[in-house]
């Protein structure tokens, strides 16, 4: 993981998952996680959590089809509490950590697949857009599967 400096003030938008379960070494199901199309305002974000009660290979991708790039960002759920305590700050700024083999920024499309322990994690995607007059939307088809590392 590598620590990252940001600053933005936001709002979330938060869903959790349920955990994820294998059905054994031989069957290594794929477990949609998300598949969804969001609308995500300038300076917010859609957080993802899930659980994984093992290791396992875990598949992100979005795609923008109106509006600006956004920032596609795969963490800890620590590290989503203090990437959010960042985002809430009115000065915004701070340290977290995140999965850079499962994360992109400034992407209008992404795939990315990785290895991941048992924990805790959140998915971000985030619209870092801001813009002072106007709103600025944008829509991102968001999926995010997981599959048994065994």
């Amino acid at each position: 993981m590598i620590a990252r400096s940001f600053a933005l003030a936001a709002s979330t938008i938060f869903l959790s998952l349920p955990i994820l379960n294998s059905c054994g070494p031989s069957i290594q199901p794929t477990k949609e996680i998300v598949s969804e199309t969001a609308d995500i305002k300038d300076g917010t974000w859609k957080a993802y959590e899930f659980s994984a009660l093992k290791s396992l290979r875990l598949s992100v991708s979005a795609k923008v089809t109106v509006g600006p790039a956004v920032d596609v960002i795969t963490m800890t759920h620590e590290g989503y509490l203090a990437w959010h305590s960042a985002q809430t700050k009115l000065l915004a700024g701070g340290q977290y950590s995140y999965y850079p083999a499962l994360s992109a920024q400034s992407v209008r499309a992404v795939s990315k697949t990785g290895a991941l322990e048992q924990g805790k994690y959140v998915v971000v995607v985030y619209n870092p857009e801001a813009k002072l007059f106007s709103e600025s939307v944008a829509t991102v088809d968001v999926k995010v599967t997981a599959q048994s590392a065994d």
